[in-house]
Order: structure tokens, then sequence, then C-alpha cells
């Protein structure tokens, strides 16, 4: 793919009142992430904060009664304009599965506002009646960027184990039926080789391209990939590690921080950004 680049969870969202401008990203791909609980806070985590306490998130897709808010689907069309104009392709994280690991991100998770919601933040991305305004999301993104070419589609960030059987092949049979655009999978918790759990099941999924743990190929998938850093070494500098994924025809994704101001900025990952700078 010949694509390299960085991410940050407020490239799209605000959070705590501010977003990442796309100028900030280095390289040529990045994420936009569709973050789904309204706040969370991440201080205690392993990703650190330097904006303490609960932070609010913005521009949720969902409003309280389950209907979508057309401010983020604007604001995503103006953030792949932008990195078009860049020449950067967008991998748009359709769904988030991390609320489940920060204080407070089940309770303000937008599906408890529902009459028939999930009962626990392990069914969110399983099948239910909420899965209405689920698929009305997915195709909304695909058809709200259906006029650019630097889009990628991705079923879910770190989506609970739960999804993996009919959730996310869902997911990318509703994108299929609304967009060109190649749609991704990726790493499902607790679905990576050093927990013993296969992630063969990605090419179950019918998706264009995958995005395992590791760096592992999948059997039986013979598109690309995206090598997503903070699934194999969250926050520590390898540079040897990016060159063999880039090497191997790999899509590269970097989780540094940036800005420092939801994830600590991680200065030990500047020969990390040197690197993918070198490369695109």
């Amino acid at each position: 793919m010949n694509r390299a680049g960085n991410h940050t969870w407020d490239l799209l969202q605000p959070i705590a009142g501010r977003t990442t401008s796309i100028d900030e990203i280095t390289g040529n791909l990045t994420s936009a992430w569709t973050i789904e609980t309204r706040a969370f806070n991440p201080s205690a985590s392993q990703w650190g904060s330097n904006t303490p306490g609960m932070l609010r998130v913005g521009r949720v897709p969902w409003r309280e009664d389950g209907s979508l808010n057309g401010r983020y689907y604007r604001a995503l069309e103006d953030l792949v304009q932008a990195a078009e104009r860049r020449d950067i392709t967008v991998v748009v994280r359709l769904f988030e599965g991390t609320f489940q690991g920060f204080a407070g991100g089940w309770a303000n998770h937008w599906s408890r506002d529902l009459k028939h919601g999930p009962a626990a933040p392990e069914l969110v991305h399983t099948r239910g009646p909420w899965n209405t305004h689920q698929r009305a999301h997915v195709k909304r993104v695909a058809t709200t960027l259906a006029p650019f070419d630097n889009v990628i589609g991705h079923a879910g960030n770190e989506l609970h184990r739960n999804s993996i059987g009919w959730f996310q092949p869902r997911v990318v049979k509703w994108w299929q039926k609304w967009s060109d655009s190649p749609i991704a999978v990726g790493y499902a918790q607790g679905m990576k080789p050093s927990a013993g759990r296969s992630q063969d099941w990605m090419a179950r999924t019918g998706a264009d391209i995958l995005s395992p743990a590791g760096g592992q190929r999948i059997t039986g998938h013979r598109g690309p990939y995206i090598f997503d850093t903070d699934h194999s070494w969250p926050l520590r500098s390898n540079p040897a590690g990016l060159r063999a994924a880039f090497g191997r025809g790999d899509a590269i994704l970097l989780m540094d921080g940036l800005s420092g101001r939801v994830l600590r900025n991680q200065a030990s990952l500047a020969p990390d950004r040197a690197f993918i700078d070198s490369i695109v």
C-alpha cells in the first residue's frame, strides 16, 4: 500500500474541547476514530494523559434516542477532504471497543440511553435491536465519503471478542453494500497469538484488508495488511519493527501520542516518526 503515518484519538471528535489538526499528522496515513462514549478518564491507563480527570467527547455519532448526529458526519467529510489535499489516506474506524477499559466509558456510552439497548459493554457489538442504529451509522459514513478516493473503512478498533462471530462480518457486508472503498478488520480484544487465540477469523469476514496484532500473517488472506503499532508494542520505540513491516509491504499506523493532550506525547518515539518521514 506504500502508506505510513500516525494517528490520535482526537483528530475527528473533540476531546476535552480540542482536536488535533490534520497538519500535525506525520506521513500519508492516519485514522479517524469513532469514539462511542461521551466521556472517559484515561489517566489510569497505560496510555496516561496530560489532561487529567474525566474527558468529554464531542460529536458522538448517535443522539440519546439513537438517531444520527449530523455534526459528526459533516466533520468527517471536512477531515477526509482536508486529508485528500495532503495526499493522506484516512482509515475510518466505524466502531470503538476500548471504552470498556477506561473509567466512566461504559457509564457514558451512547447505547445506555436506548430503551432496549445492550445490557453490558461486551454486548454492544453483537446482534440486537441496537444494530438498527449501528447500521444507519455505517450507511451514513459510506455515503458521505463516497466522493473520496482516500478512504479505508475499518469495522472497529479493539472490539470485544464477542464481535467476531456476527457483528464484524456484518459491518463488512454493510460497508461493501454502500461503498466502493476497501474495508479492514483488525485485532479484537484478547484475540492475539500471545493470548493463545487465533486471529484467522479475520479472513472469514470478507474484509479487503486485515490488521492483526503482532504483524501476524493470516491464513487464507492474500490482500494487504495495516500494521498498527499499539497492538504490538504500545508507546515503545521500535524503528526496526517499522522497517520490517514496511519491507513486508504493510501499511503502518504509529500510535505516538502526538500533541499529548489526550495521550502522553511520546518524545521517545521521535526516531519512529523520523523513519516514517524518510519513507513517505
